[in-house]
């Protein structure tokens, strides 16, 4: 007959949080600290970006109103994100914002540290249980999707919110107590002013918990559950009503269905299917740990490595989350894993991955036969990953050449000129220029912007009201009846064949065009530079004969 250790029981399972809680804590602030340091230096942020790009200013622009008047200007940007931008102290230069998506980024380590010490295998030496934690941190701290394109928008906001909503899960899973679930719960209220991505996470962690206990028959949570049901949906419902209010944006809409990032279901399923097949395949690609068969075989590892440490409902959310962005994809309700709106669900990807990378190389090395390979497990991952990210790091950022072009302006000015700004650098100028601009909440219909820029009562300044050649033909008519001397300043968005002839048409055929230089070399290239210089049209003198092509090659760059 067999005898049970009554020291050390054999049938009683570890519990989740006890389990967690194992492993060697005294060397936890260093491997913390270690990872921050890797991340802080693989994205540079000491490194010049250039001023603020396009999508980047009309979040800017929003630092120039009065609070009262900040939903109006808020649109797809979260309404707490824009104003956790006005806590920055003034210290710095006119792009110092740009360290708050930096420190959200460095944040995002430590809810996925903490997630990965739930997951600490049994038999494994002390600091080896800390390995999935490592790899979890490194792998949301290294992500080359969050590396390539710095940026003032929320989504590295998004990355830390999502992260946290689940390891708040992971907690209530641990420890199913009221505390906990209010806990989960009252988090969503933060959450939906921070990210408009916390909508899917809060829906999948109810939902995953929900399912937890259908599986596992836990009848006895039902009264929780549907509390914390109850609660979560009254704040999401709020956020779709208030918070979101580009939600049904139909300029936003038509951007992302020209650019493809919504499923076509209308064209048949199998189109579709092919479709979200292809996006996520190179969506997964992105995430560092190789070509997206890999990735998928490490984000089920550490799916399961979750599920047998104790937490099934956490290794639940990452489908549940697929399944609701597919969802979302084929409404046309949200892009289907674009880079940049679901970098949230690719970093819990990039999580689970290196869960899994953990978890395995902490079982391997239980032993001594085998140990090795968990050092080529994790020397594997960092041959990996390091690459990806420091080529995404040296990704450039489109350069903005509007303040150039403004400090030429101020140099050349005289009395009497008129200074037209193209509807597409109006946001850059409303944020670099000393004037101070009036924001209309009447969306324009050529971008997915909430509000436009104007300047009424100046007859020396005049923002062009579209893209198009009526618009522009418009706006110099109304320049050329107030003076001789038209100044015009262009965005990065205007570098092409069509604009820049349809540009110079409008403003020759009004007088003579001088290209003026800005002493600034613009890395992208002489075409864009061309444009990217402020031009001066005197009114009714007579116009070059030389056409634009000669003109162009005869000129000695910008």
């Amino acid at each position: 007959m067999r005898v049970e250790d009554p020291i050390r029981p054999t049938s009683a399972p570890v519990a989740p949080d006890e389990m967690a809680s194992r492993g060697g804590r005294g060397v936890e602030p260093a491997l913390g600290a270690a990872l921050a340091v890797a991340a802080l230096l693989v994205r540079r942020p000491w490194q010049p970006k250039g001023p603020f790009w396009i999508d980047e200013a009309w979040v800017a622009d929003s630092l120039r109103v009065p609070l009262s008047q900040l939903r109006g200007l808020a649109g797809s940007t979260p309404l707490g994100w824009l104003a956790l931008l006005r806590l920055v102290p003034p210290v710095g230069g006119p792009e110092r914002y740009r360290v708050v998506p930096l420190l959200f980024a460095l944040a995002a380590i430590v809810p996925a540290y903490l997630l990965g010490r739930r997951v600490a295998p049994p038999r494994a030496s002390r600091w080896a249980t800390c390995l999935p934690a490592i790899t979890a941190g490194l792998a949301v701290g290294l992500l080359p999707a969050a590396v390539a394109r710095p940026s003032l928008k929320q989504y590295t906001c998004e990355v830390l919110v999502a992260l946290v909503l689940v390891l708040l899960l992971a907690r209530a899973e641990g420890a199913f107590t009221p505390t906990r679930l209010a806990l989960l719960g009252a988090a969503c209220v933060p959450a939906a002013l921070l990210s408009n991505t916390s909508l899917f996470v809060s829906a999948v962690v109810v939902a995953a918990l929900g399912l937890r206990a259908l599986l596992k028959a836990e009848w006895r949570r039902l009264p929780g559950l549907l509390g914390l049901v109850a609660a979560v949906a009254c704040v999401d419902l709020g956020a779709l009503a208030w918070l979101l209010p580009a939600r049904g944006n139909p300029t936003l809409i038509h951007y992302w269905t020209r650019i493809g990032t919504f499923l076509p279901i209308h064209q048949g399923l199998d189109v579709a299917a092919a479709v979200a097949g292809h996006r996520l395949a190179a969506a997964l690609g992105d995430i560092g740990f190789g070509p997206w068969p890999v990735v998928v075989v490490l984000a089920v590892t550490g799916a399961v490595a979750l599920w047998r440490a104790g937490f099934p409902a956490v290794a639940l959310a990452l489908p549940l989350l697929g399944a609701e962005l597919v969802a979302a994809g084929a409404t046309q309700r949200f892009p289907f894993v674009d880079e940049r709106t679901s970098l949230f669900a690719l970093a819990l990807v990039a999580v689970f991955c290196g869960i899994g990378v953990g978890a395995v190389a902490a079982h391997l090395l239980g032993s001594v036969r085998t140990g090795p390979l968990a050092v080529v497990a994790l020397v594997g991952m960092l041959a990996m990953l390091a690459p990806a990210t420091v080529a995404a790091g040296a990704a450039r950022v489109p350069r903005e050449l509007v303040p150039e072009q403004l400090a030429r302006l101020q140099s050349q000015l005289r009395p009497g000129d008129v200074v037209l700004v193209s509807a597409l650098a109006s946001w850059q100028y409303a944020y670099y220029a000393p004037d101070r601009p009036t924001f209309l909440t009447t969306p324009p219909r050529w971008a997915a912007v909430p509000f436009t820029v104007a300047y009424p009562g100046r007859r020396d300044l005049v923002v062009v009201a579209g893209i198009d050649d009526a618009a522009i033909r418009r706006a110099l008519r109304d320049a050329a009846g107030r003076t001789k001397r038209i100044w015009l300043v262009f965005g990065h968005s205007e570098p092409g064949q069509k604009e820049e002839t349809l540009w110079y048409a409008a403003a020759r055929s009004i007088g003579r065009v001088t290209k003026v230089r800005t002493g600034v070399v613009e890395r992208f290239g002489r075409r864009r530079a061309e444009l990217e210089r402020p031009w001066l049209v005197e009114v009714g003198r007579q116009p070059e004969t030389i056409p634009i092509q000669l003109r162009r090659r005869a000129s000695p760059g910008p």
